[in-house]
């Protein structure tokens, strides 16, 4: 199998996404406790423990908003298109192998992958997989035991 991963401003957009996303339910997890003894006492003041849990979902979308300044800025002089291949179950990026595979996460979305490895990110466009296809890297990522999640 034979696919192209992009490391690019989308990758870490993505990846802010991910972050903040998390902060989000944590945070919202922790005020329900003050909410629920606020709403409890009829006190009309429980929406001021909603102010952090709501800031944070509104950042971890904004930062899609900044794609092309990280392309621009962050990545400027990276390498930024990568050729991944799968052969005899050992994975390699640009020729060279992959040591840490059971570090590598991957996020399903709609209409592409996104990878994270233990040094960088990358996308992984349906039209991307130059020899095999989305649904066979994913069987094989299950079968090797690397982290395959459903993106948000």
């Amino acid at each position: 199998m034979k696919f192209k991963g992009r490391n690019g401003g989308m990758a870490i957009a993505i990846r802010n996404h991910i972050m903040l996303f998390r902060v989000f339910v944590i945070s919202l997890l922790i005020s329900i406790i003050p909410i629920m003894f606020f709403i409890c006492a009829h006190n009309p003041y429980f929406w001021i423990f909603l102010i952090i849990p709501l800031m944070s979902f509104v950042l971890s979308f904004a930062v899609l908003l900044f794609i092309k300044y990280d392309e621009n800025v962050f990545l400027s002089l990276e390498k930024k298109d990568h050729v991944f291949e799968i052969k005899d179950n050992h994975l390699s990026k640009d020729g060279k192998e992959i040591k840490l595979v059971k570090s590598i996460k991957i996020y399903r979305y709609k209409n592409f992958l996104y990878m994270e490895t233990s040094h960088s990110m990358f996308i992984i466009k349906d039209t991307d997989f130059i020899i095999g296809d989305r649904e066979s890297l994913l069987k094989w990522a299950t079968v090797s035991g690397i982290k395959v999640k459903i993106g948000y």
